[in-house]
């Protein structure tokens, strides 16, 4: 896969995003995550993902990636109420 120098179009660059982010962000929230508790998303395959990153920088994983996380911080706003809308994540 080819990666692209710099920033293209009005996306983010999620690469900058996930080095200064993302990544952490999906280790404390995902690696104990209630959408896995719950069984809508699977464990292995959150590993599977990050290491898919890790290993090959594969935009298409940190895209989905920070997808389940915003599933995850949705879910512990309205449904199981962990987190309150003025907080913020880290």
């Amino acid at each position: 896969m080819k990666i692209f120098e710099g920033k293209r179009g009005f996306s983010p660059n999620l690469f900058e995003y996930w080095k200064n982010f993302g990544n952490e962000l999906i280790q404390h929230y995902l690696l104990d995550a209630r959408v896995i508790d719950e069984g809508l998303i699977n464990r292995d395959w959150i590993l599977k993902a990050i290491n898919k990153v890790k290993e090959q920088n594969d935009i298409r994983y940190i895209n989905k990636l920070l997808s389940v996380l915003s599933l995850e911080i949705w879910y512990r706003l309205f449904f199981s109420k962990e987190i309150k809308p003025h907080d913020k994540l880290m």
